[in-house]
C-alpha cells in the first residue's frame, strides 16, 4: 500500500502486481465424448439444448438442480477452451483438476478420466498441476487379499 490507500484508490503505476495463483478445483468434461451419468441425455437429446433443458429439469433429482442451479452446468462440455474464457482476466498459475463422476466399471475404469484429461493437449493459462482422482479402495483390499493368501502357500 501507499500511504495507507486502498487497491481501489491506486491508480496507474501504483497499481500492484496482479495476483498469480492455482485454482484448486477444477472440472473438466465433456458428457457428449465421456462417460457420465448424463451422457446418455447428452447423446439421445444433445441436438436440442432447449429439449435438453426441459427433459433435465423434469427427471435430474431436485437436490441435484438446487446445487447445480441449472442443468447447463452438466449437460454441456467444460474444457479448458471455457475455463481460460471463463478466467482471462486472471492470471491462473495452474488448476487442480478434481475428478468429475466418470463411469466406468471397469477395474481400470477411473484411470480412463486421467487418460481423458492428458489427452486434451497442452493448452495456456489453467495447465492442470494435480489431479485429485476417483479410486475403488475395495480394489486395493481385494488385492491385498489375494496377495496374503498367495503368501500362506508358501
Amino acid at each position: 500500500m501507499i500511504s495507507g490507500q486502498s487497491p481501489t484508490q491506486l491508480k496507474g503505476s501504483e497499481m500492484p502486481d496482479p495476483l498469480i495463483f492455482l485454482d484448486p478445483h477444477v472440472h473438466y468434461w465433456d458428457p457428449q465424448r465421456t462417460p457420465r451419468e448424463v451422457s446418455p441425455l447428452v447423446k439421445m437429446l444433445g441436438f436440442s439444448s432447449t429439449i435438453m433443458d426441459w427433459v433435465a429439469r423434469r427427471v435430474f433429482p431436485k437436490v441435484a438442480l438446487a446445487f447445480y442451479g441449472t442443468p447447463k452446468y452438466v449437460l454441456r462440455p467444460y474444457l479448458p477452451i471455457n475455463y481460460q474464457q471463463d478466467c482471462a482476466h486472471h492470471q491462473v498459475q495452474g488448476v487442480v483438476h478434481i475428478e468429475a463422476g466418470w463411469l466406468d466399471k471397469s477395474a481400470m475404469g477411473p484411470v480412463g478420466e486421467t487418460r481423458w484429461l492428458e489427452g486434451l493437449g497442452p493448452f495456456s493459462g489453467g495447465r492442470i498441476e494435480a489431479m485429485v482422482v476417483n479410486v475403488d479402495l475395495t480394489l486395493v483390499v481385494r488385492f491385498q487379499i489375494n496377495i496374503a493368501m498367495d503368501y500362506k502357500q508358501f
